[in-house]
């Protein structure tokens, strides 16, 4: 009789606890859940306040806004309303992977981990995968090595978004380049200018004669407010470019990647929005939105600038663009 009831003791503990572990699952889950809806709804908010601001405030050399108090448009973390971190970058700042020069994106690749003698074989499969031709270059794919890997075939079209490389031959083969920030160095928007007044210090690197040191003081003098041109990159920054066919621009492009970054969450979203003011569709256009799995750091969101207010108003509160206090109307 002991045995008996110990046994069912033994058994009714071990429901217990199952119902206890599943329970707890359960709870778990639902936070869960309940935070990723809670970060979309945040997310909704602070876009409909980046396409209010892309579409209502001036651009300049300074940045989006007033010139006394603007958005600074070089990637720079801000923080926004509800914990949510934003940053917006201008495309004129990153390496254009449809216009720029060859040698400054075999410099990018090098600058990211790429092996020197992995440098053309990468350019070569990203050129076959662009172009309209089914022509092989010595070391790119076409149609026929994407059926050996079990790919889709090449889209001849320019990229779509940078995340679209992952799934290109050799490029799916070299992590490295992509844990060491690629994809916040490059634009699919086709252009040949660059605005060095809004680059990161990695795409700094990639403009020849430019070393590590010369990008730091170059990004330095940025952030004491001096405006860098053509004349600073190369007397100060050492680099090599022809003035009279100079892709210097200091003067931000019409598209925008805009990168929010929810609170509580691992990840952020990454819009490329450009402005469309003449278009019969909309005064904006958005390119594509992308997860980003990298984010700013620092000891507390709080630590980064507020977003300046919209128009540089001196009250840095601004009427909220939703009902139901997000970011913003």
């Amino acid at each position: 009789m002991l045995a008996l009831t110990l046994g069912v003791l033994a058994a009714v503990m071990f429901v217990a606890a199952y119902l206890a572990e599943s329970l707890s699952l359960s709870l778990q889950t639902a936070q869960i859940e309940s935070d990723r809806a809670r970060a979309e709804e945040l997310l909704f908010s602070a876009r409909a306040e980046a396409l209010y601001r892309m579409s209502t405030q001036r651009r300049s050399s300074y940045g989006m806004g007033s010139a006394a108090n603007p958005v600074k448009l070089d990637g720079t973390p801000y923080h926004q309303t509800d914990d949510v971190v934003v940053a917006y970058q201008d495309a004129r700042g990153l390496i254009s992977l449809s216009g720029a020069p060859p040698a400054w994106l075999r410099l990018l690749l090098l600058s990211v981990g790429a092996a020197p003698n992995e440098v053309d074989p990468l350019l070569d499969v990203l050129n076959d995968y662009i172009d309209t031709d089914n022509l092989r270059r010595v070391n790119g794919a076409e149609a026929d090595d994407y059926a050996v890997l079990g790919l889709p075939p090449p889209a001849n079209r320019a990229l779509i978004s940078a995340a679209e490389l992952r799934r290109l031959p050799r490029w799916q083969d070299h992590p490295a380049i992509w844990k060491n920030g690629l994809a916040d160095l490059v634009a699919v928007v086709p252009s040949q200018l660059f605005n060095p007044n809004t680059a990161p210090a990695g795409a700094l690197r990639a403009v020849p004669g430019v070393t590590p040191e010369s990008a730091a003081v170059l990004m330095d003098l940025r952030k004491a407010g001096r405006q860098i041109g053509l004349a600073e990159l190369e007397s100060i920054g050492g680099a090599t470019i022809n003035a009279l066919y100079s892709p210097v621009s200091t003067f931000p492009s019409d598209t925008l990647f805009v990168t929010h970054w929810p609170p509580g969450q691992a990840w952020g979203m990454r819009m490329a929005i450009t402005i469309t003011p003449a278009s019969l569709y909309g005064p904006w256009r958005i390119l594509y939105i992308d997860r980003v799995d990298s984010r700013p750091t620092a000891p507390a969101r709080s630590a980064f600038p507020n977003l300046p207010p919209r128009g540089g108003d001196a009250d840095a509160s601004a009427a909220p663009l939703l009902p139901g206090g997000g970011i913003g109307p």
